[in-house]
């Protein structure tokens, strides 16, 4: 069988319009990125509105833009490719003017330069604070699309295509449903997990201004606030591994057991099946990876989150490049995103729970002895 590459080549209209369309798409590439900074720093600043108006101004731009592009004047694919840029671009700058507004105190986002630095407000957020934030979460955004791009890319140079592509590209759309179940709560992690870690940084930040030898692991007030914070993640860990157990069980029955409904293609429903596993072990570790995410995002461990994600996008492509030399399976691929899901998951909760789960090792261990 050939890739896909090659069955393309024998369709030279078939390879200009994905190409045209691809040109056309990565002009959208920049808004997406903002887009997604601008709505993680709006939820955190426990604005869900402004994101969801934006979203619906979105859809309304590209139906728009498809009745005037596709219908109206023809320009099939082309049209529908214009449409969804030009949506990309009116949902990022329906949340520019708000994220001026509401994220930073001299509203021009480190683009201009501020002559009343004097002037600010304590505790206001400054350009640079706003950037230094913003670029982290940046990393995470390239990190996921890096990830899930490289994974298509690699399905594609496999054999038997068109079915192996198919198949990937339809567990892909699954994962893909699966996602936002478990990302809501790590947005909620975002909103309202900094009121308790906001107060306590700025606390130890007095103390230690005041007194040079104050030590924050024996200020009884830190403990409490770090300990109500705590439990709240727990809770959010916890609400999420069921709603993973229960969402991700459910959804995976559909390629293992009910290919019929996704597609009508026999040989299609067939490839599908055995990569059901694998979609719900990915989709399953998606909800401890969101949850401690969202935890790290409200406590500013952002370097930490930001080079987990930079390891783990550079050892992933890889991996997934000798899948392809080797002309292995797409199965492989999907086994591939389970253990990048995986070490993510272990990193990010390791960092939260990690310390607590050890101390809880030596104090049974103590007990024990005794």
């Amino acid at each position: 069988n050939k890739n896909l590459g090659h069955e393309a080549s024998n369709q030279p209209n078939l390879l200009n319009w994905a190409t045209e369309y691809v040109q056309i798409r990565a002009l959208s590439m920049p808004t997406s990125l903002l887009l997604g900074v601008l709505q993680a720093c709006l939820l955190g600043a426990k604005d869900s509105v402004t994101p969801l108006v934006a979203v619906a101004f979105a859809t309304v731009v590209n139906i728009i833009g498809d009745y005037i592009g596709v219908t109206k004047l023809g320009l099939g694919l082309r049209g529908a490719a214009i449409a969804t840029t030009l949506a990309q671009w009116a949902s990022t700058v329906a949340l520019l003017g708000p994220a001026r507004q509401k994220l930073v105190q001299n509203h021009n986002l480190g683009i201009l330069n501020n002559k009343h630095k004097k002037n600010r407000a304590k505790g206001s957020v400054t350009s640079l604070s706003f950037l230094q934030f913003a670029l982290p979460v940046l990393v995470l955004i390239l990190g996921k699309i890096a990830a899930f791009g490289f994974m298509t890319h690699s399905a594609a140079g496999l054999s038997g295509q068109p079915t192996t592509l198919a198949g990937h590209q339809i567990i892909l759309s699954i994962f893909f449903f699966i996602s936002p179940f478990l990302e809501v709560i790590s947005q909620t992690a975002q909103t309202f997990l900094p009121p308790y870690f906001s107060p306590v940084r700025e606390h130890i930040k007095n103390m230690r201004n005041s007194n040079a030898s104050y030590d924050s692991k024996k200020d009884v007030a830190v403990k409490a606030w770090l300990s109500a914070a705590f439990k709240v993640s727990s809770r959010l860990l916890g609400i999420g591994l069921v709603v993973a157990s229960f969402v991700t069980t459910l959804v995976s029955m559909i390629p293992a057991f009910f290919g019929n409904l996704i597609t009508t293609d026999l040989v299609v429903q067939k490839s599908i099946k055995p990569l059901a596993k694998y979609l719900w072990v990915g989709a399953f570790l998606t909800a401890p990876v969101a949850v401690s995410e969202g935890v790290l995002l409200a406590r500013r461990e952002l370097p930490f989150l930001a080079s987990v994600y930079l390891l783990s996008t550079i050892v992933l492509p890889f991996i997934l490049i000798q899948i392809k030399r080797q002309n292995g399976l797409v199965s492989q691929i999907w086994g591939s995103f389970a253990a990048f899901q995986l070490f993510r998951a272990v990193c990010f909760a390791g960092r939260i729970w990690g310390g607590a789960a050890i101390e809880a090792i030596r104090e049974k261990r103590k007990k024990v002895q005794d």
